[in-house]
């Protein structure tokens, strides 16, 4: 049953989260990342230099190594199946975590207003300042507010009256992370400044 909110606040959500829920969240952060890319690069690395070592060996002559068209479409080749490579480990993955997640259980009731956010699941509170939101993402169906790098409260639709509610929310998650983040970058410029006197 969706909650009563208001445009601009307080949103007073009451709402249950499903498997789908937790899947629209992974699909989000279903990218390599960092070293992951990098690791990427060394099979191409490696199979680069064995294309230049062999070009001038009996077996690379053979083969039509000396021709850079040949080793261009070599590599065109291994670029091609690396990908397809990465996109099905990255698929597999995925499915993994979604499979091992774990589904909060009962009711999650969520308070946001010009203070932060506070969630209340299982009779237990956790409260945000706006400014450890990370970021405030908007999905087909949901709202990702991002409180670190792996971790999001999930607003499905469902807890909205209607679309237009969740846009409203989301629009205003994203207004109050900007101005949190703002003031806190105004105080650290004070405090820089008077460090300085």
């Amino acid at each position: 049953m969706p909650s009563v909110t208001v445009a601009d606040g307080p949103y007073d959500l009451t709402y249950r989260l499903t498997r789908a829920d937790i899947a629209a969240w992974l699909g989000l952060r279903a990218e390599l990342r960092g070293l992951a890319k990098l690791a990427l690069l060394a099979p191409l690395i490696a199979l680069g230099s064995a294309l230049g070592y062999l070009e001038d060996t009996e077996v690379g002559q053979a083969l039509g190594l000396g021709e850079y068209w040949v080793q261009f479409a070599i590599l065109l080749v291994a670029v091609v199946a690396l990908y397809g490579f990465a996109a099905l480990f990255m698929s597999l993955v995925r499915r993994r975590a979604i499979r091992l997640a774990a589904v909060p259980p009962g009711e999650i009731h969520l308070v946001a207003g010009r203070a932060g956010v506070r969630v209340t699941h299982a009779g237990r509170t956790i409260s945000h300042d706006w400014e450890e939101i990370l970021a405030v993402t908007l999905g087909a169906s949901h709202v990702f507010l991002a409180t670190g790098p792996e971790a999001a409260i999930i607003v499905p639709e469902s807890a909205f009256e209607d679309r237009e509610h969740m846009l409203r929310f989301a629009v205003f998650a994203d207004a109050a992370m900007h101005a949190a983040s703002e003031q806190a970058d105004a105080r650290l410029q004070v405090v820089q400044r008077a460090g300085r006197r």
